[in-house]
Parts: structure tokens; sequence; C-alpha cells
């Protein structure tokens, strides 16, 4: 707070306005009646002067020309003596003079700070504005003019700003849609020079402070070094207050330096009402407390809630998008080995000291607190303070540790916010305690006393110690009133023969991480325990740093895969955190839809959650390996027998010969359904009359068939004569059994037909294989795809159907455009390419209507694929506003918008032979190639897109003079264009049919065109497979319940859900199957 020192007032004041927005009433005292000025009421006011303080009884006022007005009651009360020539006061406090500096300035300490020339503002944007005023140069605070404030929209902040030569720059934010002319000479601020500045309550929690102090030293027995150590803490129990948060002084605020890229930005998340009532609440607290501000910055990093442990709830922000365009610093963290050494040269004595909430400690640059900017359902903000999440938070906090605390580097060591004091004697550690806590009271930091936790130390060292001492923690975790059911048993003993194997044996000795290496983390769930190992690998060898493992709870035990997975991640991290902060880190996990967590979302609240935890962290990559090289969370028995080779050979003769005799055809059974067969029984009695004539055999109660396998042969071949009742079973045998493989009609045919026969038989197994569901699913067709070509018949004139869709995303230009969104009129063929950063609803609305419809006019149907920037909210209430008919193509067939994908397929090639790729400039190209297009002869209409448009030749720069025309009447040239229009026009309307006809017979050559009616059951083929030995089709049938051949709408049996399809994407099932 400003406050001024007036000899000419006789009480302190304070203005209303300077008081904390929250709980104002509570400590403001009634007002007295016998007041002169319009008084609300009095406080006490409490003045900070080095480690002393003072206190007077001020009157809070409205519009006072200052913050803080100290009075003659104040100056008495304390002796104050003002010295111009020094530029400082001095108090009497307690006996005891104290001097204080101050920066007042001797001229008036208002002035106007107005524009030096004419300012343009764009609209939704913040620039900066340099202004002129009438000092030389000082450090001052800026207040938006009143005037300005009353008149304009612009918004103006008040700031902190240096003036160097008399001039400084200011930011000024248009929030309107149009751009805003601000004159030269406007007053846009008056700046005042800071006066004094003093705290508004420096009174501390003494209770909390009191518990604190007794749970640090209640350990010390001797009462003589507790008593001292007491004494020590207690000059300092301003840095043991945690009940509110305080901001660290004069220390280097964190920079963010990002590439050249435009300003990330994200919509807020949804949310719960009561999680938007808690952000709400958390936001506004961290607004009392001067953490963060309200924000107009063009940055946005959506901020959501994670659950605490113990359920209440942390507000974090998604700062993936900022994170991915800042540079990293590389300042470096303590060395691990180096630290432990130091630690071990005979001291004695030691102290561990923790920061509260170390990133918020440390100010954030004024210039880069836009760059925070965090959005919620309520509004934008941006944080004063380092924000947790932030790319190079642990290196700069680290830097500041460091600097501030270099004159105790003799005796204590810092690891980001921890820190470790050292000493041989008790006496020489209290000088070295008072000496680091003075410090951090001067730079206004707060501690965090520790916390009392007892650890089993032993899982650092043990592999899998949790899923090893499961069975131990099962019967030593019961509650009170389960403890009768305590039963040490076979796991339990073995669990601790385990652990005591591994405890007793060698090597369990760590080694220390290597500053010039990754640390590599390798992770591993089950439903039993998740656990990781830290590693390096150093000269090809690996060394070990961290084992960690814990059992799941009950409710972890639910979590699906993916979760329990990134659970074990997240978990090692908490644990290993002072391995990992400020080193490379790569993840192995055997789980592959992990890999890509830190770069986008993987569409699971507590994945993504965990990956924004994970921001602050440098993770280099996420890789993934085979299960069996992954860390086990699951015991392995050690007294496991392992059967020898010759019992495991005769296991396998055993199974094999049970696999065979399973799957073998019975003679018996053969004989009986055969005496069961009429059409069989007939053709016995035949032989039985005539055996001579007969093409059959019936010898040993079975009938055979005779055949002559080859042309020249007269022997005949004996084939068992298979009844109808037993075709299928056969068939399962030499089809759809492991040993036959689903292999395909011919192959099965040449197995059979040497061995077995009955009427049609090829007929049969075709039948059977085309009704074998796997076969379906997972069989690739050599075969053209069916369904025949549906030319989209010509429009009647320009731009009555066009089609539209993006092709890209390619490497990002320095003017950050990825993708091309290409427009088509399908009558004249014309082509409008627009270079956009995104392809957004909203990219997309605004780039059709400026570049198309704005220059073209509306169109009757527009044409498109079904993507999620085609299809949605924002292009229906488009076209029901402007007044056109937005038709989608059928899902995954983009042959229905084929005009447009033949653009696309002509275009990137041409743009890759003229860019530079150095300097990534493809978009510079874009127009002279759609150009190159436009002015070209298209082989369908046998014009080109700017004849059919315009009526005439374009004129190329290649081209000679301009032939000359003479017209008499000022309409000749419309009549003679109407005429050259009409006959191109109509000539195009005749090529266009005849061309398509000629594209359609080659297309449909040697191509099926199945047709499907209604109920029909069939599979639709799979989309976006990644593994190559997922079905090629859909599992479940699907029924067709609308055909509009070639598209049928299909609804699937079991999940009812109705999906548009195109004819090339649809197998017919021929029927049931009895193949499992």
């Amino acid at each position: 707070m400003k406050a001024m020192i007036d000899t000419g007032a006789n009480r302190a004041f304070i203005s209303y306005q300077a008081l904390p927005i929250f709980n104002t009433q509570q400590f403001i005292n009634p007002k007295q009646k016998s007041a002169s000025l319009a008084i609300f009421g009095s406080l006490d006011l409490h003045v900070v002067t080095g480690d002393m303080s003072t206190s007077i009884k001020a009157y809070v006022v409205k519009n006072l020309c200052v913050e803080c007005i100290l009075g003659m009651d104040f100056i008495s009360k304390y002796k104050v003596i003002i010295d111009v020539d020094e530029r400082a006061i001095s108090l009497c406090i307690d006996g005891k003079r104290i001097m204080m500096k101050f920066n007042g300035n001797r001229e008036k300490s208002r002035h106007p700070a107005r524009t030096t020339h004419h300012i343009y503002v764009p609209p939704k944007q913040m620039v900066s504005i340099p202004v002129q005023m009438a000092i030389p140069s000082a450090e001052v605070l800026i207040r938006p003019s009143y005037q300005l404030t009353r008149q304009s929209p612009m918004i103006l902040l008040n700031k902190v700003a240096v003036v160097d030569q008399q001039t400084t720059c200011l930011s000024i934010y248009n929030p309107t849609s149009y751009y805003y002319t601000i004159p030269k000479g406007i007053v846009l601020r008056t700046t005042t020079v800071p006066t004094l500045s003093f705290s508004k309550c420096i009174s501390v929690d003494q209770q909390l402070v009191d518990h604190y102090i007794c749970k640090l030293t209640r350990h010390i027995k001797d009462p003589v070094q507790k008593e001292a150590v007491e004494a020590v803490l207690r000059q300092h129990e301003k840095l043991l207050d945690t009940s509110k948060p305080s901001i660290a002084v004069n220390v280097k605020p964190h920079e963010i330096k990002i590439l050249d890229h435009p300003p990330p930005s994200s919509r807020p998340y949804s949310s719960t009402p009561h999680k938007k009532e808690e952000m709400y609440r958390i936001v506004q607290e961290l607004l009392y407390h001067g953490l963060v501000r309200k924000s107009y910055s063009p940055y946005a990093s959506p901020a959501l809630l994670v659950s605490k442990h113990d359920g209440s709830w942390r507000m974090v922000v998604d700062y993936k998008k900022l994170n991915n365009i800042t540079i990293k610093d590389n300042h470096p963290l303590p060395n691990m080995e180096q630290t432990i050494r130091r630690l071990g040269g005979g001291y004695q004595f030691f102290s561990k000291l923790d920061m509260k909430s170390g990133f918020w400690q440390i100010p954030i640059k004024e210039e880069d607190k836009h760059k925070t900017a965090f959005v919620t359902a309520d509004g934008l903000y941006e944080w004063n303070v380092l924000a947790q999440g932030l790319r190079n938070s642990p290196p700069s906090f680290q830097r500041v540790m460091g600097d501030i605390l270099q004159p105790c580097r003799q005796f204590s060591l810092v690891y980001l916010d921890d820190i470790v004091v050292f000493s041989r004697s008790f006496g020489e550690h209290l000088d070295h305690l008072q000496q680091l806590l003075s410090i951090l009271s001067e730079y206004n930091f707060q501690l965090n006393p520790p916390k009392c936790k007892g650890l089993s130390w032993y899982r650092k060292c043990i592999p899998r110690f949790a899923s090893i001492a499961a069975p131990i923690h099962k019967v030593t975790n019961l509650t009170k009133e389960n403890k009768k059911n305590f039963r040490w048993e076979e796991p339990q003993h073995e669990a601790f023969l385990q652990l005591q194997k591994f405890l007793t044996t060698s090597p369990l000795l760590l080694d220390y991480p290597n500053d010039n290496y990754p640390v590599i983390l390798t992770t591993d769930a089950s439903k039993v325990g998740i656990g990781g190992t830290l590693q390096q690998k150093i000269g090809g060898e690996i060394k070990n740093l961290y084992y960690h493992s814990q059992v799941t709870s009950p409710i972890q035990q639910r979590y699906d895969p993916i979760e329990l997975e990134a659970l074990a991640i997240w978990m090692c991290f908490q644990r290993m955190r002072p391995y990992l902060l400020g080193r490379s880190i790569i993840i192995y996990t055997d789980y592959c839809p992990l890999c890509n967590m830190m770069n986008s979302t993987v569409k699971n609240r507590r994945v993504d959650r965990i990956s924004i935890l994970l921001q602050e962290y440098n993770i280099e990559k996420i890789i993934h390996i085979k299960v069996t090289t992954t860390t086990t969370t699951l015991p392995v028995k050690d007294n496991t027998t392992i059967p020898s080779a010759r019992s495991k050979s005769a296991q396998i003769e055993q199974h094999s010969a049970q696999f065979v005799v399973n799957n073998s055809l019975d003679i018996e059974r053969i004989k009986m359904e055969q005496a069961n067969d009429p059409i069989i029984q007939e053709k016995i009695k035949e032989v039985t009359k005539n055996p001579s004539k007969a093409t059959y055999e019936f010898k040993d109660g079975l009938l055979y068939k005779l055949l002559t396998m080859q042309a020249k042969c007269s022997t005949k071949k004996k084939l068992l004569y298979v009844p109808s009742s037993m075709i299928n079973d056969l068939l399962q045998v030499y089809h759809s059994n492991p040993l036959s493989g689903h292999f395909g009609v011919h192959r099965t045919y040449l197995k059979i037909k040497n061995k077995y026969w009955w009427p049609d038989m090829k007929q049969s197994i075709t039948q059977y294989i085309q009704s074998c569901l796997l076969c379906q699913q997972f069989n690739v067709s050599r075969m053209k795809k069916p369904g025949r070509l549906q030319p989209i018949p010509p429009p009647d004139g320009p731009f009555q159907l066009i089609g539209m869709d993006y092709c890209g995303p390619f490497k990002q230009t320095p003017r950050g455009n990825q993708y091309v969104l290409c427009i088509t009129d399908y009558f004249t063929r014309w082509i409008v390419a627009a270079a956009v950063p995104d392809c957004t609803a909203q990219t997309t609305a605004e780039a059709l209507f400026n570049d198309f419809i704005c220059k073209y006019g509306v169109p009757a149907i527009v044409l498109s694929d079904q993507g999620t920037h085609f299809h949605n909210q924002l292009m229906e209430a488009m076209s029901k506003l402007i007044g056109y008919d937005h038709t989608y193509s059928t899902t995954y067939h983009p042959q229905s918008n084929g005009m447009i994908e033949r653009f696309n397929a002509t275009f990137v090639p041409q743009i890759a032979k003229l860019q530079d790729r150095e300097n990534n400039n493809w978009d510079e190209f874009l127009a002279p190639v759609v150009f190159a297009y436009n002015t070209g002869g298209h082989s369908t209409t046998q014009y080109s897109p700017f004849q059919l448009l315009y009526g005439r030749e374009p004129r190329l720069p290649a081209d000679g003079p301009i032939t000359s025309f003479t017209f008499r009447k000022p309409n000749d040239y419309y009549e003679q264009l109407k005429k050259s229009m009409k006959l191109i026009h109509t000539h195009a309307r005749q090529n266009t049919p005849r061309k398509q006809q000629q594209y359609k017979n080659r297309y449909d050559k040697q191509r099926f065109d199945l047709h499907y009616a209604i109920n029909d059951r069939v599979l639709i083929r799979k989309h976006g497979m990644k593994n190559k030995l997922e079905p090629k089709f859909s599992i479940t049938p699907q029924v067709i319940i609308r055909e509009q051949h070639p598209v049928y709408i299909v609804r699937d049996e079991t999940t009812k859900i109705e999906t548009q399809v195109h004819a090339n994407d649809i197998r017919p099932i021929y029927g049931s199957t009895t193949s499992k």
C-alpha cells in the first residue's frame, strides 16, 4: 500500500477503495457520530519497519487522494523525524530509532501521460503505446485517466512502469469489434510517483505458529537445546505462519521466453455446477491474496479441478500448448551424488526446511504475466506468481533459491524447495539457522513446517516391494474390529522369506543419477499393485536409481487398464520427484495409448488430469515396449517347480493325441448316419442288385463313391459317401478347425476331394465358407469393391453446387497456417483455396463467408464430408441464416465429393515443387497454383474454369497485347458477352455428361453392383484400425433399415446404433454358420 506522511493532517486516514474487497466490515469499527468528515469507521493500521511493527488508529474515508495518510498522531507517537536531504524518515520504537528510506518525488506527485502520435487499435487486440510525461526517469504508478474511462470503451489497467527520458510504454486493449482511433496528445493515464510502502497487517496466527514450533522441537530431548531452537524460531514467526500466502520480494522474477508463434488459446473445460462454484471460490481466493488478477490476454489455457487426498479440490491449469512453444531453461539442478557426499563430511547436526507452495512465492515478470492467462467459466485471469505446470518452473525456482542463499552455501544445500542446513556443533548450527532464516525473512519467503510420516524405506531398494509384501499388508492392516481375523499362513510366510532374502543378499546399493544422461522410468500396473524402476543407461550399462511399488486400493482396482498404467506413472513421479525434476525423462510403458498423453488429450478424465500434473517435468518421450520387458508388479515364487523337458514332451504328445481324436470322424457314427439317410439306402439297394454297373461300392457296412481321378486312368478311387447330416461336421474339421486355418474354397476342396464325396460337394463347401462369420469379418477381398459409379448430375449454372474439404495439416508457416480449405464449383470447376491456421468450425465459417460468399454469392447447395469442422451447430446456423442447403457425403467414402478430393491430390505436388523448404513458405505459392489451375483447360468441360466464369480467355503474363474490339453501342459488349457465355455453357453442359459416362464405363468394368433389401443382415467395414489382427468388418451383424442405392442406413443388432454406409463398405451375410 502507498502511504503519505502529512504534517498538516491531525489524524491517520485510509481510503475505503484501498481495503480488501472481501470481508471489509469485519475489521472496520462503527463510525463516530461526531466526525466532521464522512467516515465509514476506524481500524488499527499496522506499519512494518524492518523487523519492528507499529500500529496507529486510522479512519476510513472515501475518495482519498492517496491510499493512506499518516498524520500528526503517528508523527507524535513515534517521534518521526523527516530528513529531506537524506530522503529518509526515522522512527523511535521501544527506545530504538529506526531509519527508513523513501522514494518521494520533490515535484508534483501526479503527471499526465500523453500519446505521442495517432494510434489505431485493432478489434479484440492489445497494443503497446508510447507515451510522454514530465518526469526524466523514475519508477511510477500509472492509473487510467478518469475522462478516458468514461468516454472510451478502451480498457487500461493500473501498472507500475519505468520512465526513461520522459517516455514509457503502456498497454491498451480494444474489446470492441471495430478499429478505434486515439488522437495524438490525449491523456491516457495519470502518473503517480510512489511514496512509502506499508503493510496493512503483519499479525500472525499465533496459535498456528505455536503448534508448528512445538511440533518442530518435540523430538529434542535436551531442554537447553530445545529452548535455544525455540528462541530462534520465535524470532522468525512470520516464516511459519501458513495461514495466508506470501510473495517473495527483491528476487529475480520468472521469465517465459517463447518461440515465434501465435498465442495459443483454448475454451474452458465443461464442468458440473458444483465444480463451477468450487472453481469460482478458488479463483476469488487467489484474487484476494493477489496471486492472480483479471486478464485481457490473447493467451488462454484451460483450468480444471483435481481432487486432493482429503476430498478437497485443487485448481490446475493445462499449459500443454504454452509449454510446446516455450524455450527450455537449462539452469542446472544440484548433483545428487555430490550433495549426499558433502553431507558425510563429519557433520552432526542437520535441519531440513521446506518452502510452503514454493512456486507461488516467486513473482512473474510483468511483461510475461499475460502468457500465463487461464480461462474458467467465469472469465480470464493471469498469474502474478509462478504457476505450477509451466515448463521452466523448476530451474527458475532453483536459480532464485541459489542466488539468495549464496551467503549460506558453506553450510546449506538447496534442492528446489528443500533446504538442508548442516553443522558440526550445536552452537554453530544455531548460528547457521539464524543466518538462513534471516535471509528468508528478508525476502519475505514462507516455510512449510515438515510433516512426520513413517515410510517403509526398504522399498527404495527392493523391486516389486508392494507386490511381494501384499500378503503381509493384508493381515497387518486390519481395522480394530477385524484384529481377531489375523492369520499368519503360508502366503505371509513366503512373502516374509522373500523380503528377508532381498535384505540379506547383495546387491542392494543404488547408483546416483548422472546429470549428463536422461533418466529412464519404466512402469507397470496390475490389479494387485503398481510400480516403477528409475534407471540410467551409461556406456551401455544400466544403472538402477530408485524402485517404487505400492499395493492398489480397492477403488484403484476398479480402474480401467489405461487409468491404472497412468496412475503408476503418476505415483512414481510423486515418489521420485527429487530425481526427476529438471532432468530429461524417458518413460517406458507397455500400454501404447499412453504414448501421446503429453501431446494430446486421451479422452479419459483421469489420464488427462495426470498429464496436466506432469507438465512441470521435462518428459522427452513416452515409448511403448513389449510386456515381457516392463517392470512386473507380481511376485514370483522361488519354490516354483519347473517341469523337465521329458514331462513337457509327454504332455504335448498327450494333448496332440486328444486334439486329433476329438476332431476325427467316427466310423461307427458314419455307419449309423448312412443307415438313417434315405438317399444312401437307395444307392445301397442299387449296388446290391447290380454291382457291376454301379458307380458305388458297398463294403464293410459303408457306401463308397467310385471316381476316376485322372482322365486317362482306368483305376477308380473309393471315396467315403458322407451323409447329409454329417456334412457340416466334416467342414467344421476341414475349415474351421485351427489346424485347417479357415482357408478358402479351393484349398478346402483339395483337402476333401480325395477322401470324401457327397452330391454337389463344391457348392456345399462354397456356401459353408461364405456363411462363415469369421471369414467374412477378417478375409480381404482381392476383387474390386462392389458398387458402381454414380455421377453427380451437373448443375445448370455457376455456383449452384459447390464442394469443400480440408487438406493438411502441413508444416506450420511463419504466418501460422497449417491447413488449406478448398472450395470448388461443380459447373465451372472454379477453385477457391484459403490457407488457415486450423480446421475448427469457426475458421471454416469465416473462410467460407469471407473468401467465397462475399465474392461469388450464396450457393444453392454446399457438399462436404461429415467432419466436425463441417458438421456442427455453427455451420448449421450459418446455412439457415444465409440460405443454402448443406449436404454431407457418406462417412469414409470420399468419392461422394470426388471433385474436390481430386484437386487436393493435384495441388499438393505443385506447391511442394515451388516452396522454399528452409523458410517453409508454402502458403505464399497457394494463390499462384490456384490461378494456374483456374486458367488451364479442364478435361471434362473442355474449357478452363476462368472461361466458364468470365466468358473470355484469361490474359497471362507471357501473352501479347490485348486484341482491340470496337462496339458502336454501350451495351454491345454485354450482348456479345451473353452470346459467348450461352454458347460456352451449352457446350460445357454437353461435354460434362459425356465425360462422366466415359469415366463410369471405365470404373464399372468388372465390378459387381450388389443391391440390398430392407431387413437384410450384413457386415460393415471397420475404418481406422491400428492392429492388423483386428477384424476388417464389424463383429456384430447389422440390419438394413433404409436404402437409397448405393447408400444404406444400417442398425446394429446389439447396440441399435444407426449408421450411414456406402455399398462399397458392405459385405453380405449369406446365412448362419456353425463355425466358432
